[in-house]
């Protein structure tokens, strides 16, 4: 079981470096198992996959990469109001891009599993969820924040 989870997050993984390099022009420096974020400023999202697994996928982008995708979503001038409402949603944005790409990559009795709408999440139900299940995480370093995917199977 957990070689296919490796895979699914090796999926998510390889589409997030691409969607980042790609898409938004940033600059990947590598990826590794877990990297460490050295503060707490970052931004939490999640989704659920059923279906022949039960998986949550979480989400966690630092602060400044959050807002140097921000500026690349939106490059008009928002409100500082409208400003700090998109980036509480961009984090699921991005993930439920990242995610649902991804599914096409999983391993074949894998890609017909059903993805959530993407959801926040707080880190005390991230640390209940991960005592009680298996779960791997890989990290994305670029050159301006970390980028890292947790995948629960409960």
């Amino acid at each position: 079981m957990q070689r296919i989870i490796e895979t699914i997050l090796d999926s998510i993984i390889d589409t997030s470096i691409l969607f980042l390099e790609n898409d938004m022009s940033i600059n990947v420096l590598q990826n590794n198992d877990d990297l460490i974020f050295k503060d707490n400023k970052y931004h939490i999202s999640a989704i659920k996959f059923g279906g022949k697994l039960d998986l949550v996928c979480i989400l966690y982008i630092d602060n400044r990469l959050l807002k140097s995708i921000y500026k690349i979503f939106f490059s008009n001038k928002l409100n500082r109001q409208e400003e700090q409402e998109m980036l509480k949603e961009l984090p699921k944005e991005v993930l439920n891009i990242v995610a649902g790409l991804s599914i096409s990559k999983f391993p074949a009795p894998y890609k017909e599993l059903v993805m959530s709408p993407p959801f926040d999440i707080d880190n005390t139900k991230i640390k209940n969820l991960s005592s009680h299940n298996l779960f791997l995480s890989k990290s994305i370093k670029t050159d301006i924040g970390l980028f890292t995917c947790k995948i629960i199977k409960k």
